[in-house]
């Protein structure tokens, strides 16, 4: 290996051309990789607009049958005070 003129081992040859090509592919890939993510949100927000828009609208407007039990708070209220005092 050469040195530099600060005194660090400079890699020449071999290694350097493998870390190129290791850098490059990486840089490939993740391009690569964004492109495609890049088409599916164009897919999804641009083509695929009004099937999802008609999708949420129904799901807001839907109306679910929901059944409570109520009681009355203060009588409830009243008997939890009346097991605490004893009686």
């Amino acid at each position: 290996m050469e040195r530099s003129k600060s005194g660090s081992a400079v890699r020449s040859g071999p290694g350097r051309q493998m870390l190129r090509r290791c850098v490059v592919l990486a840089a490939v890939f993740g391009i690569g990789v964004f492109a495609v993510l890049l088409a599916r949100l164009y897919q999804l927000q641009i083509k695929e607009h009004e099937f999802y828009e008609e999708l949420a609208i129904e799901q807001q407007l839907r109306s679910t049958g929901l059944r409570v039990a109520r009681r009355d708070i203060r009588r409830e209220h009243e008997r939890a005070g009346r097991q605490r005092d004893g009686g």
